[in-house]
């Protein structure tokens, strides 16, 4: 037994880092391959079921690591560093309620150490989490923002749905500070149906508050709920549909500006495990109140139709490459307020681990960039009676993200604006800085 612990204290240190089968060497192929063989003729020898499941876990190969520990299991099935093991390996495979039952085992197990027993107890934690019928998570931001154009400063930091939050970007071009919020909740109700059907709802809140242009203070809310189900599941794999309805509010300078209300639906295909793609259609209603800063608002009101296509996709353990496109028509009451709107972007995310052994947590750098062209229908009098509004807008933004522990962050964020338009009142470019603290639950 004590050979066997030996042997398994070892692979305790290999069970965190699986690279891929495929980038393994003709040699790491070699040495699994006769480890495996070993097994078959040795299904007895703890030492050759330990060499295999090290091999098995560095390859990915879950399943044949769980059938190499379940033979360590039946030699002794008090030994908790195999419980440990075959709970974490079931765990990455889904498998909640057998991991759950190797978990007790731990706890149960008079040779675990206090340390063992409370991992176990934080697995189980988990597990309670990823199985419950209905889940809440989210992730909040609170921060300090400086913007060398006080009204831009929204335009980098929040979007939703594709389309950006501040409708008046020409009311200002005075730099200024801010203080900015932000939330994203998320809650997801398992219906626990044979298409793996799910309630998804999603409320994101944004704020700023400028330290003195009041005129660019933004607060928007926005909600989206629906039912997520595998869609064509005898025939295409990883495919999933979500119809959904959304509303959104949205005020700038303290005022009421717009309401918006409608419906949509998200496909989301996953290609392989590390590359999902998402085709999103949605249809709403926008209506603009009149306010002290606008008596005719309601000339923008009207209706718009939005499709945004994205792909994400993992191409190292370091980097992940996120890339979109969206297309609007929005049609108001009046041709100067209708528009089409086409754009694209991207976003590369680097993670690398701590390079001042701070936390030991890895660190992040995230690079995108963003472009949008915009035509409207019709000159709008009150500007110029003939020039038609056209814009194209370039954004570039560089986010690093900082872990202080499990649930804080310390982000930092410089954006920069350029905007080019015929009608130079509507023309400017900005940068923007932010520095913030990220709580995610």
């Amino acid at each position: 037994m004590r050979q066997l612990a030996r042997l398994l204290a070892v692979a305790v240190l290999l069970i965190g880092t699986v690279p891929a089968f495929a980038q393994s060497s003709s040699a790491d192929r070699a040495a699994y391959e006769a480890a495996f063989q070993e097994t078959l003729n040795k299904p007895g020898d703890p030492a050759a079921n330990v060499r295999f499941a090290e091999l098995a876990i560095q390859a990915g190969d879950y399943h044949g690591a769980i059938a190499a520990l379940e033979r360590l299991h039946l030699i002794d099935p008090q030994q908790p560093q195999v419980n440990m093991q075959l709970a974490t390996l079931y765990m990455r495979l889904g498998a909640y309620a057998t991991a759950q039952i190797y978990l007790s085992a731990v706890i149960a197990s008079p040779r675990s150490t206090a340390e063992t027993r409370g991992q176990a107890h934080t697995m189980l934690e988990q597990i309670d989490k990823r199985i419950a019928v209905s889940k809440f998570s989210g992730e909040m931001l609170f921060g300090l923002q400086y913007s060398s154009n006080a009204n831009s400063g929204g335009t980098g930091t929040f979007q939703s749905g594709g389309s950006p939050v501040v409708a008046t970007p020409d009311i200002s071009r005075t730099p200024d500070w801010a203080a900015v919020s932000g939330a994203v909740l998320h809650h997801r109700y398992d219906l626990r149906s044979a298409d793996r059907g799910v309630v998804e709802s999603d409320l994101a809140i944004y704020a700023t508050r400028q330290f003195t242009v009041s005129q660019a203070n933004i607060f928007l809310i926005d909600l989206t709920s629906g039912p997520r189900f595998d869609l064509l599941a005898e025939t295409v794999d990883g495919l999933t549909a979500r119809p959904f309805a959304t509303g959104r509010y949205v005020s700038v300078h303290d005022q009421p500006t717009y309401w918006a209300y409608g419906t949509g639906l998200e496909l989301a295909k996953e290609f392989a495990p590390t590359m999902r793609g998402t085709l999103t259609a949605l249809g709403r209603r926008r209506d603009f109140q009149n306010n002290a800063d606008s008596s005719v608002n309601t000339n923008s009101s009207g209706n718009e139709m939005l499709g945004v296509l994205g792909l994400d996709t993992q191409l190292a353990s370091w980097l992940t490459l996120r890339l979109s496109a969206n297309t609007t028509r929005y049609i108001a009451s009046v041709q100067s307020e209708s528009y089409a709107e086409f754009g694209g972007g991207f976003s590369a995310i680097f993670g690398f681990d701590d390079p001042l052994g701070f936390t030991g947590l890895p660190w992040s750098v995230t690079v995108g960039g963003r472009i949008l062209l915009g035509n409207y229908d019709g000159p709008d009098p009150n500007v110029d009676p003939v020039v038609v509004r056209v814009q194209r807008d370039l954004v570039a933004s560089l986010v690093a993200a900082i872990p202080l522990d499990e649930r804080l962050t310390l982000v930092g964020q410089v954006t920069y604006t350029d905007r080019a338009a015929s009608l130079s009142n509507y023309a400017y470019n900005s940068t923007t800085t932010l520095v913030g603290i990220g709580w995610r639950f």
